[in-house]
């Protein structure tokens, strides 16, 4: 059981650092979209720190977040696979829910900002976060129960 948590923790560390790369915000009909990634190397939005904006009272996080949290998660797995350890799936649990709070909060900005749903919407970056932070919260539990 132990194994089987560490390789779905390795597992859902790439998919939280692949997040990043992929579509997080997507125009109507598909026009236009947004990387995590964009966010910190073009500077679309406001996000002058490259972690965090809270513009006009709507909280949004970026893709550099991600690519920490995603490379943590990964380090921890390995780190848990080399060291045949517990520990490392109890702190993936947590940065993998910290990921899953982040995207909630991004897709929630996304869903009552200016213009709301009608103007953009979560791309599959997003999702693919969500996913990944429930894949390591799994993992490590398993982790921990092997």
């Amino acid at each position: 059981m132990f194994w089987v948590g560490a390789v779905i923790t390795l597992a859902a560390g790439l998919l939280v650092l692949f997040s990043s790369f992929m579509t997080w915000i997507k125009g109507p009909l598909g026009f236009g979209s947004v990387s995590g990634w964009d966010l910190v190397v073009n500077k679309l939005m406001r996000i002058e720190n490259g972690f965090f904006d809270y513009g006009d009272g709507y909280p949004f996080f970026s893709g550099l977040n991600t690519v920490i949290l995603g490379a943590l998660i990964l380090l921890l797995a390995v780190l848990a696979l080399a060291a045949r350890k517990k520990w490392p799936g109890a702190l993936s649990i947590a940065f993998s829910f910290i990921a899953l709070g982040m995207a909630v909060v991004n897709i929630s900005t996304i869903l009552r900002g200016p213009g709301g749903a009608d103007m953009v919407s979560p791309g599959a970056g997003l999702i693919l976060l969500v996913a990944g932070s429930l894949v390591g919260v799994v993992g490590g539990g398993m982790c921990l129960a092997g």
